[in-house]
């Protein structure tokens, strides 16, 4: 039986490998030029006017009634230019000292150059941070050259330890022949913009459609539209950083790096760190991975969006979002992942790494799809372990494993949902290549082609979760699934429920192959397989099985409706299998283990007669105790193994045993169960049944509601024993209650 394609969940090792000779390319053509740049830094001479109190004009101030680098050479350090309304065509603007150089309007005042070159450049150490480049537009600039510094920087140049603050400023429709089409800061200096908007630039050859950073970048506000980046392999259609990057409150959208291999549709991060905080990636285009943003460093990302971008070269990855790095960590909290399709993995996020770890909290992943053959995780593929609280996958596709997600190892859920994903391979919800850990956590209407409708995974331990309507469909030998609702290796489940879940083969409900399953006050109902001898409509179980205190209700196989073993030993202590159908064998129980299996104080009713043998045995010992069958055509059926019962109900039981059966002492051939409401699915007891005080003790000091046994008139057989506090229930209903019979 395939479990899942290994061409979707392999490491990526290659592509880390192309990423470094990418990314090392783009260095050396960089570096190259670093020394070039620095060259750029020194002062511009001129007779300085004196610092003015308030702003000078431009046109009109002193010194500033011809061009505008004329006021910018006459005037002292420490001052502010202000430019009034108007387009001003410059031959190639230059500022190198403390000058603050604002509009009175980046809509209306607007700097563009004479012929093929750029509008500004800044440069040098006197610029610091003190210096503001305001309310201006820089457009339709042309950096020039095959390299920096002349191909850099289509509209403004940052340069020689240059670090200005570029605020409410417009950088549009300018282009670069090599890196940063509006705007690029070199190496030794910083780029920070706040509420700035770099639309419709571009980068040729090298990176940065809209804006490049050497080193740190950062982002408040703005917009970043409209940016392209052409060349093969280049990086960043709207921003690159080779250093850390923080975004507070920006917004990317519709930025495309398009060339053959060019990543990071919206923002590329070389290294370092990426933080995006209430962060916007709205329909940006990379040809490879990262049509939203690609980072190569530690990701962290708070009320973030994205959406609605693609990566659409062959195998690219992460749509969304897009990280790989040896050690590479994703944390996001509140942020969302919506409509985002790639053709590899990771339609909505992709995070690859020998030791990847992400953390979500509060996230969303809606609507994101990879549509590549085997590409796994249509919402999210996790290269390494996966942390999520209170997160959500709802109705994303893959055409691999994972239809939700794809963790290529552990997964740990608190709390969250896998609602309405689809795989065409394994698991619908979340295929987990390690184990899973959930708790309070619902896969529900998930599908698969391949085992695991809602989620497939190593060792599972659940608590208080739900499977519910997850089905899985693939039909063709020797792939026919299994596990409509889990497919796991070991299985611990508590207060879980698996509820309407479907398979073509083993395990409506669950299936779990080669391990151990043990399950505490869990509830199978409603779910069926329905291929050829499909076995377990509740639960398919190949090895050691343990389970206490658990309902099978209206389970329907062909084998095993309730419940299904087929290999260790097992033991089942107050549970209650309840109008589960088997077309073949073992309306309740199908038992095919070699080991030994008991079962203990346990009830198999049916509120109407059933066709079939309630428990069904073909090898093992077998040892029945204290066990209630009621409403069956035949009880025990045995067609090979060892069994034996002692202190049993057979109530309604047209043949209590079928084949070879020891028989011990006590046990009671006919005699009333007088169930509270089988109709409706109540199969308490009430007193006047024959169960009642009938049984034996073998260790079981609770039942299934956690009242002692026994309690003052003995053990009673079946999953429950009877509560003096009930009597008041029955005496309110106008019943007349004894110890030993009831009349109402």
């Amino acid at each position: 039986m395939q479990e899942r394609s290994v061409f979707a969940v392999q490491p990526h090792r290659p592509l880390l490998q192309r990423l470094a000779v990418i990314v090392a390319a783009i260095l050396a053509g960089l570096l190259a030029c670093a020394a070039l740049l620095v060259t750029l830094g020194g002062p511009v001479s001129s007779a300085l006017a004196a610092p003015a109190s308030g702003p000078v004009i431009y046109p009109g101030g002193t010194g500033c009634t011809t061009t505008l680098q004329a006021c910018i050479n006459g005037t002292a350090a420490g001052s502010t230019i202000q430019v009034q309304a108007g387009t001003y065509i410059t031959n190639g603007l230059t500022l190198s000292k403390a000058i603050s150089l604002t509009g009175v309007s980046s809509a209306t005042v607007i700097l563009k150059p004479l012929g093929a070159q750029r509008v500004l450049t800044v440069t040098g150490a006197a610029v610091n941070s003190s210096v503001i480049i305001s309310g201006l537009t820089f457009a339709g600039g042309h950096a020039v050259g095959s390299d920096c510094p002349a191909g850099c920087g289509g509209a403004i140049l940052i340069t020689a330890t240059a670090r200005p603050l570029l605020s409410h400023v417009t950088i549009s429709n300018s282009q670069a022949d090599y890196a940063g089409g509006g705007v690029y800061a070199d190496i030794t200096s910083q780029l920070v913009l706040s509420s700035v908007a770099v639309l419709s630039n571009t980068a040729g050859a090298g990176a940065g459609g809209g804006a490049f950073a050497w080193s740190l970048a950062t982002i408040n506000g703005g917009v970043f539209q409209n940016n392209r980046c052409t060349g093969a392999d280049c990086l960043g259609g709207g921003l690159v950083s080779f250093g850390n990057m923080t975004l507070n409150g920006g917004l990317f959208q519709d930025n495309q790096c398009t060339g053959a291999g060019c990543q990071g549709g919206g923002v590329y991060d070389a290294g370092g760190e990426l933080d995006a905080i209430n962060s916007q990636f709205l329909s940006n285009t990379s040809n490879g991975d990262g049509g939203g943003a690609n980072g190569l460093g530690v990701v962290n990302v708070n009320g973030g969006l994205f959406q609605d971008n693609k990566c659409v070269g062959a195998g690219c990855r992460g749509a969304g979002l897009f990280s790989a790095f040896p050690f590479q960590r994703l944390t996001a909290i509140n942020t969302r992942f919506l409509g985002n399709i790639s053709l590899g993995d990771g339609g909505g996020a992709n995070i690859i790494g020998d030791n990847a770890l992400v953390t979500l909290a509060g996230d969303l992943f809606q609507n994101n799809q990879c549509t590549a053959e085997f590409c796994a995780g249509g919402g999210l593929f996790d290269g390494h372990d996966l942390t999520a609280t209170n997160s959500d996958f709802l109705s994303n596709t893959s055409n691999g494993n994972g239809g939700g997600a794809l963790v290529d190892g552990n997964a740990t859920l608190t709390g969250g949902s896998f609602l309405g994903n689809t795989s065409n391979d394994a698991g619908g919800g979340l295929d987990a290549v390690g184990n899973l850990t959930a708790t309070n956590t619902q896969f529900v209407s998930n599908t698969s082609i391949l085992p695991g409708g809602g989620a497939s995974a190593g060792n599972v331990a659940l608590s208080g979760s739900l499977f519910q309507n997850n089905h899985c469909t693939g039909n063709t030998f020797p792939f026919v699934c299994s596990g409509g609702g889990l497919r796991a290796l070991n299985l611990t489940a508590t207060n879980s429920q698996f509820l309407g879940n479907s398979s073509i083969g083993g395990g409506g409900g669950a299936f779990s192959q080669f391990g151990i399953v043990t399950l505490t006050e869990d509830v199978f109902q409603n779910n069926q397989c329905t291929g050829a001898k499909c076995q377990g409509g509740g639960l398919f179980a190949e090895n050691n099985l343990g389970v206490t205190n658990t309902l099978f209700v209206a389970n329907i196989a062909q084998q095993g409706a309730g419940l299904y073993q087929g290999g260790g030993s097992g033991r089942l202590v107050n549970d209650l299998f309840a109008a589960n159908q088997a077309s073949l064998h073992g309306d309740a129980v199908f038992l095919a283990s070699p080991g030994a299996v008991s079962l203990l104080f346990t009830t198999i009713a049916s509120p109407t007669v059933g066709g079939g043998s309630a428990v069904y045995v073909t090898t093992g010992t077998v040892g029945i105790t204290d066990t209630l069958i009621a409403s069956y055509t035949v009880g025990l059926e045995t067609a090979g193994g060892n069994v034996r019962e002692a202190y049993n109900l057979f109530s309604g039981v047209g043949s209590p045993y079928s084949g070879t059966v020891t028989i011990g002492g006590h046990s009671h051939l006919t005699g009333p169960a007088n169930f509270v409401n089988p109709a409706a699915g109540d199969y308490h007891l009430i007193f006047g049944s024959a169960a009642i005080g009938a049984g034996v003790d073998t260790g079981v000091n609770f039942d299934i509601d956690g009242d002692p046994r026994p309690l003052a008139h003995g053990f009673d057989i079946g999953y429950d024993e009877v509560n003096l506090l009930f009597l008041p229930v029955i005496q309110r209903a106008g019943c007349a209650v004894s110890l030993v019979a009831v009349k109402c």
